[in-house]
């Protein structure tokens, strides 16, 4: 359940009263209940005394969002690249070259990085190996960084994103000569 207005006013309530010295002003309050509208009220109020529980000063949103953050991260982990290699591994001695839709990964992250890779992994020569490895590294970590930087902005950013891409996309098309029917 997302936060609302007066469950983001409890959580300033709460936070002020921490902070007995702190003035807790209507802007405040009104600029928290923006920022944190789209966040889940019961992440909000966790991340509100973790933050109180760590700092002399009253929480930024910045604070704030650095905690929840913390806690999405650990309730669903990216799995790091070694793991990725591991499950790739598991799966080509499992299925084998000729099977990749009998393949199971846990994360459609490590799916989609071990597609690219799945040739090289089944057909690797020993000596091969490394370098492989390391550029299986490489690009799941790139991919891994943008996912984390994608659950890291709030959901009115990733809209927008979306739209300026559809319109990139758009332009594309009518400067290659396809159709304009948008």
């Amino acid at each position: 359940m997302m936060a609302t207005p007066a469950e983001v006013m409890k959580v300033c309530a709460f936070m002020a009263a921490c902070y007995p010295n702190f003035k807790l002003q209507k802007a405040t309050i009104d600029s928290y209940s923006d920022l944190f509208a789209d966040t889940d009220a019961e992440i909000l109020a966790t991340a509100a005394k973790q933050s109180c529980r760590g700092s002399e000063y009253f929480p930024t949103p910045a604070r704030l969002f650095a905690a929840i953050d913390v806690i999405q991260a650990t309730a669903n982990p990216i799995p790091d690249h070694t793991q990725a290699w591991d499950e790739l591994m598991r799966e080509v001695r499992r299925v084998g070259f000729m099977a990749w839709s009998e393949t199971k990964f846990t994360s459609e992250l490590i799916r989609d990085v071990a597609k690219i890779y799945w040739r090289d992994a089944c057909m690797i020569d020993l000596d091969q190996l490394p370098t492989v490895r390391a550029q299986f590294r490489d690009s799941y970590n790139a991919r891994a960084g943008r996912q984390q930087q994608q659950r890291t902005m709030l959901p009115g950013t990733n809209a927008l994103i979306k739209q300026l891409t559809d319109r990139l996309d758009v332009s594309k098309r009518l400067l290659s000569g396809g159709d304009n029917n948008e």
